[in-house]
């Protein structure tokens, strides 16, 4: 399975049928490649050949998305996102509900960080989570995480918002589970109609190909209300700037705003 027509099968596959890109991470795809014939118990070459033959809402397609999307993440990963989030925050009217979405969103752990920092600003939010793998969406929804990872959390945030399983476990408080949910990218509230205040996509576009790339970033932009807040990664399409997004204040962070003169 590591001969490299295989594994170029597979990167064509994993392009045509999901908009994923693994030319330039060939590696990660060798092991995601080992795990689902493991799991199939079929070669690399009748594997290939049983997913032409399914279309995308097959169990081994749900398989496929698990093993080969990346799916964790950390806890209030990028500081610096916060703190441009934070002073973004700081110009918005506490009246209005807010929308956010995490993109990307593995196992939850972004969604939950914008939910205790949403929380601690006072504001009313909803936040949705997307991402391909049935797993991932499964494990972000049951919100439990390992202790370990309760060190990634603030301070003033881990009395507030997080309450201990047993010694190994701890969960997300109930109050912010219920503002947020994970779902996968053709959900019926983010094809039909949704719009969002925030939008936060971090070390998730590099996975995808250049076509599905602009795409979303474009969706991204008509997804975004006036005013609202766009973050990316710093190698996301760094010259791309969307029709009329503007560059945020902070230069260390790559956030892009829809003017408030903007059609919504």
């Amino acid at each position: 399975m590591d001969e490299p027509p295989l594994i170029s099968a597979w990167q064509t596959m994993l392009s045509d049928r999901l908009g994923l890109n693994y030319a330039d991470h060939s590696p990660v795809l060798k092991k995601a490649v080992r795990r689902l014939c493991r799991r199939f118990a079929l070669t690399s070459e009748a594997a290939l050949e049983a997913l032409g033959q399914r279309d995308d809402s097959d169990p081994m397609w749900h398989c496929v998305r698990d093993e080969v999307v990346v799916s964790s993440s950390r806890f209030f990963r990028d500081p610096e996102m916060y703190t441009t989030i934070e002073h973004w925050l700081s110009t918005r009217d506490h009246s209005s509900p807010l929308m956010a979405m995490s993109f990307g969103a593995a196992d939850g752990r972004e969604a939950y960080s914008l939910a205790m920092l949403l929380a601690k600003t006072g504001f009313m939010f909803q936040i949705i989570g997307v991402d391909l793998s049935p797993k991932a969406i499964a494990d972000a929804n049951a919100a439990v995480y390992m202790t370990r990872d309760i060190d990634e959390i603030p301070i003033s945030f881990r009395g507030r918002y997080t309450v201990a399983v047993d010694s190994d476990r701890f969960t997300i408080d109930k109050s912010l589970c219920a503002a947020v949910s994970f779902v996968s990218p053709d959900d019926q509230r983010l094809v039909h109609g949704a719009r969002f205040d925030l939008i936060c996509c971090q070390n998730t576009l590099m996975y995808l190909t250049q076509e599905r790339q602009m795409s979303n970033l474009q969706w991204f932009e008509n997804l975004l209300n006036p005013g609202g807040l766009l973050l990316l990664s710093p190698t996301d399409q760094p010259q791309w700037r969307g029709q009329c997004l503007q560059r945020y204040n902070n230069p260390r962070v790559r956030a892009l705003q829809k003017p408030l003169e903007a059609a919504a």
